[in-house]
Formats: C-alpha cells, structure tokens, sequence
C-alpha cells in the first residue's frame, strides 16, 4: 500500500478514501505512510543482507559426503523386487 500510495495521487485519493479512518487528512496519511515507508525499506535492506550472509555462509560449508549401507551382493535388492541384488539392480551396476 505504500508503495501504491506514491505511486500516483489518484492512487493515494483512493488509499484516503477506503481508509478505515475516514476522518484522517490526506496530508496527515501522507505523513504516517512515508514514515512508515522509510523504516520498511530499511527492514528489507536488513533482511536481504541477512538472507546474503546465510548463503553465503552456506555456500563457504565443505558438503559432506553422502554415506549409503553397502549392499551385499546375496542381500534383498532395495527396490523391492524380493530378488537378491546380484540378480535385479546390482547386475546393471557391473
């Protein structure tokens, strides 16, 4: 709405009239609208420098290698086929 408030003075009459308090000038909304613009922009700028650090921050972190079980050759295939993983997936992997 802030944004929209300045962005024309037919936008800003229509924000004044829709407005709960009716009896609030215009210049008097104009005023409590751009002070609250001002904070706001400042809050978003904290909140991306935020959102850059933890990226950055994530990005600087080695990965850590993925661990699966080894899978024994006579074991039951994983997929679920009830064949022995020699005989299902494990015979496209060799």
């Amino acid at each position: 709405m802030a944004l929209g408030f300045f962005s024309s003075r037919q936008m800003a009459e229509g924000f004044h009239a829709e407005a709960t308090t009716a009896e609030q000038s215009f210049e008097a909304m104009a005023d409590a609208i751009h002070r609250v613009i001002l904070r706001t922009v400042a809050q978003y700028a904290h909140l991306g420098r935020s959102i850059s650090e933890v990226l950055a921050e994530h990005d600087r972190k080695p990965s850590e290698p993925r661990h699966s079980a080894k899978v024994g050759r006579n074991d039951p295939c994983s997929c679920g086929s009830g064949k022995k993983y020699k005989r299902c997936c494990g015979a496209t992997v060799h």
